[in-house]
């Protein structure tokens, strides 16, 4: 049995947004609060006064999603562009537009990466852009290929049933029988509140294990002078 959502389909680690089934990672502006959606994937700004976003791809080439995009009415264009991202076609330009919410300056860039073409965006009130521009720019231009085997193989995290042989604290289970998620959720994931609560002998106790936290808890196990990515 799975627990959590499924890595494959995109994670956040740090500030980095990895796919590893669309093989690639993308830096988000650190520091902000990101979320990932089937629909796309937008980190907000601490001031809530900018977001970035990425959004699910489509098959039209660069240029055809920049013409659409640019096309549509109340948006006006400027700076546009074609030069490569990391080795891929790419278009990108800056942008105004009109909403709801009063008028907005943003940098957007349509990339073509396999046989996808992904649209970066990043926005903010008109008169800010000067602020943000740069961390835009910076988050579009990390848009790569994912070639970290470890992240390429990353898997769900799974639920493994224990039985207890004597009483013990969800701390010393854990020593036993190691989890790749933090202790203090092994015991929520028990519906236990803290790590000292005492499991009475014979229980059958979940242990989460594999998942994209494998790679952390191996790499916290391992010898002071091993190193790891990430």
């Amino acid at each position: 049995m799975t627990y959590g959502e499924d890595p494959r389909q995109g994670y956040i680690e740090g500030h980095t947004f990895y796919h590893p089934g669309l093989r690639f990672k993308l830096d988000l502006p650190s520091g902000w609060q990101a979320q990932n959606t089937p629909e796309a994937l937008a980190a907000v700004s601490p001031q809530q006064d900018a977001l970035f976003q990425l959004t699910a791809p489509g098959r039209g080439t660069p240029d055809e999603a920049a013409k659409q995009f640019f096309g549509q009415e109340g948006i006006k264009s400027a700076d546009v562009s074609s030069s490569p991202v990391n080795g891929n076609a790419a278009v990108s330009g800056l942008f105004e537009a009109q909403t709801e919410q009063g008028a907005v300056q943003g940098v957007v860039a349509f990339v073509k990466y396999g046989d996808l073409t992904y649209r970066l965006l990043g926005y903010t009130p008109a008169g800010k852009l000067q602020a943000y521009d740069k961390t835009f720019r910076s988050s579009i231009a990390s848009f790569a290929e994912l070639k970290d085997k470890a992240r390429l193989e990353v898997t769900p995290y799974q639920v493994d049933l224990v039985k207890v042989d004597r009483e013990m604290t969800v701390t010393e289970f854990n020593k036993q029988h190691p989890s790749t998620i933090p202790v203090e959720r092994v015991a929520v994931v028990n519906g236990l509140d803290t790590p000292e609560v005492r499991i009475p002998a014979g229980t059958m106790f979940k242990r989460i294990i594999g998942g994209q936290g494998a790679a952390v808890a191996q790499k916290k196990a391992a010898p002071a002078d091993t190193t790891a990515g990430k």
